[in-house]
Order: structure tokens, then C-alpha cells, then sequence
């Protein structure tokens, strides 16, 4: 995706506008252009290429996140700058063949959505042209699904090393918490895309589009807890170590508070001592093991209802059957 950014201004939206405007040249070379525009099936025309270039647009944010992520980790990481990026460069490493698979896969799995069978039964330069755009979406999304598993390689490596973790300071994990964020609003960014150039009254509850959807928001939820979970594992650990070494501490204190009370000794330094470690106690307890806030949940759980507002919005908006007998 980086060589997309390399390219001159005036090449990429020169692509973007082949994107948008051939399968308009191709409906109106076939003649079907203005029944397209009169049953508003033009804006399924724009779906695919919209995809794509939102694909391209949104690859460099995420690889942004990725490389907060690395920076962050160097931070904490027991390595010194040069094993470090060894570390990276080995765990960044990706198999082309696997790459080249997860879109194959993707080009599939759109091939048996739309199918051969609806090539034949309405066949025209149009509907090969879009089934061969629906399966370089898809065959792009299997990337994108591909590259933020893949993501995982490099967590799982810096997770083995030793870190410097602080139970009471997880700043330097919450990157990771970001780029779970910014992977679900790019998933979300799709789905809302997908409403709004596909949606149809009559066919939105179609099995297909219910395959497709219900498939995003799997994804979706997944990709964010998934991508967090080797982290979760690391800061539970060093919750629970910091957890059995207060707990002990308060025991021992404990036992010596009850002897010296027994003995009728002097109390206050051990009284001190009892009250120090059963706040640090409880403090560990609530400390938390997941590297996101309170703000990036709220930031979640208000982009997961943006498709269902915009799917409100369509169906508010959309004429009924009656109003399109009418018309």
C-alpha cells in the first residue's frame, strides 16, 4: 500500500476516476444507463470502486497505529535498539504465498456470493464487470483481515521478551488499544459505505446481505479483542504477581499486628505497615489488564451504532413500494 503513496497526485485520482466512471461508461455504452437511473440501482455501480479506494485510503492510518504500536513497545522492551529491530523486521515477515491466499480467498468467497449462475442468467459486459469488481473488493477486504492477524506475529514475539511492565502505568500498551480502535472503525467504515451505496427495502434482508454483514461485525469484534489479547495475558500476569507478593506482605502483617497485640507492644508502625499494604491491595485488584480507556470504548461503542442510524436514516428515507408504483 505504500506504493500507492508514492504515486503522483494527478495518476491516483485519475485511477479513482477510471474507478468511479467505467462501469457508468459501460452501462451507458449497453444502454442500460438510464433504467439505472430511473430504479437508483446507479449507486450499486459506485459500491466496489468506493471500497476499493477506501481501502487504499485507510491502509497507510492503520499502518500508522502499527508503527505507534512498535514504538511503544521499544519503550519497554528489555532489548537494546538494534535486537529490537531484528525482533521486528523477523516478525513482520509475511509468507506471500499466505498473503496471496487470504485474497484468493476473498475473490472466492464474493464468487460465491454473486455466483456464476446470475452471470448466466443475465449475462452483459456490465454484470462481468462487476462481479469482477466485487471479487477485487473482496479479495482486498481478505487482505486487509490477513495483515491485521498477521499483526499478531509481532505481538506474540515482543510479548516473549522481557518487558518492564508497570500494573499501576499501562500508557505504553494503550497503542495497542488505538490500533484495535482505528482496525474496528475501518470495519465500520466499510459496513456504513456498504449501506449506503447497496441498500435496497426489498433486498436488504436478503440471506446475502445478512452473510455479508453479519460477517463484518463478526470481524469486527473480534479483531479488537483478539488484537489486545496477548497484552491482556502479559497484564493479568503481572496483576496477579504484584497481587500474591501484597497478599503475602499483608499476611505476614497480619500474624505480627495479632502477636504484638497479644504482647501489648507498640502498634503503630506495624498498624502502618497492615494499612499500606491492604490499599495496595486493593488497588491491584481494580487495576486494569486491557490496554483501552474509557474513551476508546465510548469511541467504539458510538461508531457500532453509526450503521444502524444510517440504516434508520435509508429506511426513513427510502419511498415505499406504493410511493414507487406511483412515480
Amino acid at each position: 500500500m505504500y506504493c500507492v503513496r508514492d504515486l503522483p497526485a494527478w495518476l491516483i485520482v485519475a485511477g479513482c476516476v477510471l474507478l468511479l466512471g467505467l462501469p457508468f461508461l459501460i452501462a451507458f455504452l449497453q444502454g442500460s444507463l438510464p433504467t439505472l437511473g430511473q430504479t437508483g440501482e446507479w449507486r450499486l455501480l459506485l459500491l466496489e470502486p468506493v471500497v476499493v479506494i477506501y481501502v487504499f485510503v485507510v491502509a497507510p492510518i492503520v499502518f500508522r497505529a502499527q508503527h505507534e504500536v512498535i514504538e511503544a513497545m521499544r519503550s519497554i522492551a528489555r532489548l537494546e535498539n538494534d535486537d529490537f529491530d531484528q525482533l521486528v523486521a523477523s516478525a513482520s515477515r509475511i509468507n506471500p504465498g499466505a498473503e496471496g491466499l487470504a485474497i484468493l480467498a476473498g475473490a472466492a468467497f464474493a464468487l460465491l456470493l454473486y455466483g456464476p449462475a446470475q452471470l448466466l442468467m443475465e449475462p452483459s459486459a456490465l454484470r462481468v464487470y462487476t462481479m469482477i469488481e466485487s471479487m477485487v473488493m473482496f479479495g482486498l477486504m481478505g487482505w486487509v483481515i490477513f495483515s491485521a492477524l498477521m499483526g499478531n506475529q509481532f505481538m506474540a514475539a515482543v510479548h516473549r521478551q522481557p518487558l518492564n511492565v508497570n500494573i499501576f502505568d499501562i500508557r505504553p500498551f494503550e497503542p495497542i488499544g488505538r490500533q484495535s480502535l482505528v482496525i474496528c472503525l475501518v470495519f465500520i467504515g466499510g459496513t456504513v459505505i456498504s449501506l449506503v451505496f447497496a441498500y435496497s427495502p426489498g433486498n436488504f434482508f436478503t440471506w446475502r446481505n445478512l452473510v455479508i454483514y453479519g460477517t463484518l461485525a463478526t470481524v469486527t469484534i473480534l479483531l479488537f479483542f483478539v488484537n489486545m489479547w496477548r497484552t491482556h495475558l502479559v497484564l493479568h500476569q503481572a496483576k496477579q504477581d504484584a497481587l500474591g507478593v501484597a497478599q503475602r506482605h499483608l499476611g505476614h502483617a497480619y500474624r505480627t499486628l495479632d502477636e504484638l497485640t497479644v504482647q501489648r507492644a507498640e502498634l503503630q508502625s506495624i498498624a502502618a505497615e497492615v494499612s499500606a499494604w491492604n490499599a495496595m491491595e486493593q488497588r491491584l485488584k481494580v487495576a486494569r489488564t486491557w490496554p483501552y480507556n474509557t474513551e476508546m470504548l465510548r469511541t467504539l461503542f458510538l461508531s457500532a451504532l453509526v450503521p444502524l442510524l444510517v440504516d434508520a436514516c435509508l429506511l426513513y428515507t427510502s419511498p415505499s413500494p406504493r410511493d414507487r408504483t406511483r412515480s
